[in-house]
């Protein structure tokens, strides 16, 4: 719903200080890397225990 989307925004310009891009960028990257490589490794080493 839209207070639902209202609340993440809020939240993203909490944890993210957008007074400060760059900086809000990098830790943005790194979270979403830091959530991709895990999910790259459980995908891997389910695929691992199926063979």
């Amino acid at each position: 719903g839209y207070s639902e989307q209202m609340e993440a925004q809020d939240h993203f310009a909490q944890t993210f200080d957008l007074s400060r891009p760059e900086q809000a960028m990098s830790s943005y990257q790194r979270l979403m890397h830091q959530h991709t490589k895990q999910q790259f490794e459980m995908a891997t080493s389910s695929s691992r225990r199926r063979s």
